[in-house]
């Protein structure tokens, strides 16, 4: 049985602050040991409910931020920003379930904890086939391409209705409450260790049931950037039309491609 695991860090529990999320901030070598203690949790969970594989996409930022010697030796794990697939790098066709582990709001949610969606230095707001989406309900889709389910996220509260109204059954672990962007009612980050590690046992008995997301293609992507300038620059990309003074759209007939070249888009800097 194979598990695949994106983790990202704003969703882990105690992470409460952006500093705590970039190399350099205030607390951010703190918050690199809760994100690796909770993968561990997940890690732990999927090999106790039958996994022989395990593999861990580090998913934030850099995406170098796991401590790997303290990460559990049985998984492999794939680390480094240059990813087509980005928070998905990793998932193909035969792996058996998903886990998102430290997931957040959509961008535009104004109580949840650092809420955006791919790059909130870049996207105001990001919306697929017309309708805001969350990198959850993204993710989910591109694993749903590679016919693999989404049977554990955990996170911020605020995720989860748009997450149950994507998947089902699905074992959703909240180990937070965004109230405003760097507010947030948390449990202990050893609390939020055992929550995730029970929802991640739990999520394992959904493995053979639970089926993966199919969204009918082809796929809109639009982007709605914080700058006129990046909209500008993004609209230079073939295939990309631009909507207004911010906002861009490209159609993709896979969920694959879209996001390869959202992946490129969210790189874009004017300056």
């Amino acid at each position: 049985m194979r598990i695949f695991i994106s983790v990202d860090i704003e969703g882990i529990s105690g992470v409460t602050t952006a500093a705590e999320t970039h190399p350099g901030g205030h607390d951010y070598e703190l918050a690199r040991r809760w994100m690796t203690a909770e993968t561990n949790a997940a890690i732990a969970a999927a090999f106790e409910g039958g996994a022989t594989q395990v593999l861990v996409n580090d998913s934030h930022g850099s995406m170098n931020n796991l401590l790997l010697d303290e990460l559990d030796p049985r998984a492999e794990v794939i680390r480094g920003w240059l990813k087509p697939l980005g928070m998905m790098q990793g998932i193909e066709q035969g792996w058996d379930a998903a886990f998102f582990v430290g997931y957040h709001a959509a961008a535009g949610d104004g109580d949840g904890i650092l809420a955006h969606t791919i790059n909130g230095a870049s996207f105001h707001a990001v919306r697929l086939n017309g309708r805001p989406v969350s990198e959850a309900e993204l993710n989910a889709a591109v694993a749903g391409e590679f016919g693999v389910p989404v049977v554990l996220v955990t996170g911020d509260a605020r995720l989860e209705p748009a997450v149950r109204t994507l998947l089902d059954p699905v074992e959703f672990v909240a180990v937070k409450t965004g109230m405003a962007r760097e507010t947030a009612q948390l449990v202990h980050p050893t609390r939020g260790r055992q929550l995730v590690h029970d929802g991640a046992r739990a999520a394992m008995r959904l493995v053979g049931t639970a089926l993966p997301v199919r969204l009918p293609g082809p796929y809109r992507i639009e982007l709605e950037y914080r700058s006129t300038d990046l909209a500008t620059l993004a609209s230079f990309v073939p295939t990309v039309e631009r909507l207004d003074g911010r906002t861009v759209s490209f159609t993709s007939p896979t969920l694959v491609r879209a996001m390869t070249t959202l992946r490129v888009l969210s790189r874009l800097r004017a300056d």
